[in-house]
């Protein structure tokens, strides 16, 4: 049976069409001709044409020679897809009954809904918020709280920055004092006028994951590479290509880095990997990674299972962080290239995204104008709106003033439209929301990337951390100890929650301890730890 029972085909194909032809549907006219094709099999009884073969033969234009276990396309493009729909619901309703789902790893099928009518964007009643849902789709960045203004009218606005609720008092006067010692930053960084927008724009850079031996690799060894290269994607910090069992030496001038795997040769044996740069065949990085013991392995899936995700591989999730994560490898060999702070595109992104986590207001002020060229060239940059909304919110924090969190959620509310897959999109929104006493879409918007990128060890980090300041310092905690988890190295954000729940708890040596993984520049971190000291001093 094509689809469920009551479901016409005629309704089915109605909405399919529905959703092709509507603007609202952000997605690529590729994926258009990929959703066009599975309903069209799916309704026409060629069910059995629904195979990432015939699909990538079909609509991708792969040749027939396509092996879909060493090119993951359609399973990304699918994931896309289905962001895509989901957005779309969350914009359009169901008007006609139905609705459309790509479950993982099924045909697609339509399922019977409630009619409903598109919302619009500032729809809620005084003091009444959406419960969030088990499975929830990206979040509506539209989500507004609302006051009845004259005459009883519901006026939507956007609330005021307010102290974090359940948070003791100290950390109260910590964050006051911060703020305060920072009052001397200019408190607008958007003056000045931006660059020209003539510069060149530098792309993300192309990497070939490459498979040392040829035929002669280890048979896991081309499963093993093709879910880094897929858990590498989640990141969308580069753009990755899988050149499989072909030769390092074939890899291709258009590549920016090349990245080939050796060993593996067995279940406990280690993967060894190493990045050479295209251009000058020079050895740039490499690492080993050891795969994961039986109770490490059991923990992944255990969590995994919790958050509904997929359960994927750790080594492989491991490996894809260290050479493709924020602080991954390969951006930081991008954001060290002898390139001014003015090249508009990816590595002024790069360098605007670790100013933030630095917290140097100094070097945001400088990057902003370099964003602000980017978006010159191309207005629909998603990295270059996202870090123009990062930048705005610690604006807001240090100036005091709400418009800047304001601008910072229209930046961020853009960016997500445009790419609901986009982590560093999703990020900026969830703290605009957050700054923005938008604590309920604040959590939708935390759900929904935590599942769309579990692996990814600072965003996980930084979730722990608002959480904890909205008040949920239980989870706050889990989050941290899963970002501590997943790195190599202490996470500030999650290093931050350790300090402020030991010190709320009264351990005071564990809280000193704790800070000692922070520099002692964070006026918070500092404050904490002299509080601590005096109260271990205590007689």
């Amino acid at each position: 049976m094509p689809e469920e029972p009551g479901i016409e085909r005629a309704t089915a194909r109605a909405e399919a069409y529905r959703i092709i032809a509507d603007p609202r549907f952000r997605t690529s006219s590729r994926n258009r001709d990929f959703l066009s094709y599975i309903v069209d099999a799916l309704l026409e009884g060629r069910a059995d044409r629904i195979k990432a073969y015939f699909i990538a033969v079909d609509v991708f234009g792969r040749p027939e020679s396509f092996d879909p276990t060493l090119d993951p396309i359609v399973r990304i493009e699918a994931t896309r897809l289905r962001a895509a729909l989901e957005q779309f619901y969350q914009a359009t309703g169901t008007p006609l009954g139905v609705r459309l789902d790509l479950p993982r790893g099924k045909y697609p099928v339509f399922m019977p809904a409630p009619v409903s009518s598109p919302v619009p964007p500032p729809s809620c009643e005084e003091g009444q918020l959406d419960p969030v849902p088990s499975d929830p789709a990206p979040p509506d960045p539209f989500r507004r709280r609302v006051r009845m203004g004259p005459r009883g009218k519901i006026a939507c606005q956007r609330m005021a920055p307010r102290p974090a609720q359940g948070v003791a008092g100290v950390l109260v006067v910590g964050l006051t004092l911060a703020v305060g010692l920072l009052a001397f930053l200019p408190a607008g960084f958007s003056t000045g006028r931006p660059l020209a927008a003539s510069a060149a724009y530098i792309e993300k850079p192309i990497v070939e994951f490459v498979i040392e031996g040829g035929a002669r690799a280890p048979p896991m060894m081309v499963e093993t590479v093709n879910d880094i290269l897929v858990a590498a994607g989640h990141f969308s910090t580069i753009r990755p290509r899988f050149r499989g069992l072909e030769p390092v030496a074939d890899a291709g001038a258009a590549s920016d880095y090349v990245v080939s795997f050796s060993g593996l040769s067995g279940p406990q044996m280690p993967l060894r990997w190493r990045i050479t740069r295209v251009t000058s065949n020079e050895v740039l990085a490499a690492g080993v990674q050891q795969p994961p013991g039986p109770s490490v392995e059991v923990q992944q899936v255990a969590l995994a299972v919790s958050q509904g995700q997929r359960t994927g591989s750790a080594l492989s999730a491991a490996v894809a962080r260290r050479i493709a994560g924020n602080d991954g490898a390969i951006n930081m060999l991008e954001a060290r290239r002898p390139l001014p702070d003015t090249a508009p595109g990816n590595l002024c992104y790069l360098r605007a995204e670790m100013a933030v986590y630095d917290r140097d207001m100094v070097q945001m002020k400088r990057l902003r104008h370099c964003l602000e060229a980017t978006l010159a060239l191309r207005p629909d940059d998603v990295d270059a709106l996202a870090g123009l909304a990062r930048i705005g919110i610690w604006e807001g924090r240090t100036g005091g003033g709400n418009g800047d969190f304001v601008a910072a959620l229209d930046h961020a509310t853009r960016a997500f439209r445009l790419d609901p897959t986009s982590i560093r999109a999703g990020q900026a929104l969830m703290i605009a929301q957050y700054h923005l006493r938008e604590n309920q879409p604040a959590i939708a918007t935390r759900r929904y990337l935590l599942r769309l990128n579990p692996e990814n060890n600072l965003l996980t980090a930084h979730v722990a951390l608002i959480t904890f300041l909205a008040g949920d310092s239980r989870a706050g905690l889990d989050y941290a100890r899963r970002a501590h988890a997943m790195s190599d190295h202490p996470v500030r954000d999650a290093s931050t929650v350790d300090v402020l729940s030991a010190f709320l708890r009264g351990d005071y040596a564990a809280s000193i301890a704790a800070s000692e993984d922070l520099a002692l520049d964070d006026v918070v971190i500092a404050l904490v730890r002299l509080l601590a000291i005096s109260r271990m001093n205590d007689p």
